[in-house]
């Protein structure tokens, strides 16, 4: 943990070139029983061979953020349409 939170420091928080420290905390912890098993591609983490590639700014390979693209969240939306009246 210490050894990860060095890295993003040295880094200036860029968790992207700090992966292999989480990926290798959250092995550690599946092996010793502190978490369930689980593949890494559910946890967030590309195939092995992609695992060194450098990913953008954003998180993502493909360099852009799921806020940018995903409007589902806005579909279907029950908040008001901007009448905050109470009359």
């Amino acid at each position: 943990m210490k050894e990860y939170l060095t890295c993003l420091k040295e880094n200036q928080n860029n968790n992207g070139k700090c992966r292999h420290l989480s990926k290798e905390y959250l092995s550690c912890r599946m092996s010793k029983g502190l978490m369930g098993q689980d593949s890494f591609k559910n946890l967030g983490f590309q195939e092995e061979d992609d695992s060194d590639k450098p990913l953008g700014t954003s998180g993502r390979k493909d360099g852009t953020s799921n806020a940018s693209n995903d409007t589902s969240h806005r579909a279907g939306s029950s908040l008001p349409s901007g009448n905050t009246s109470s009359k």
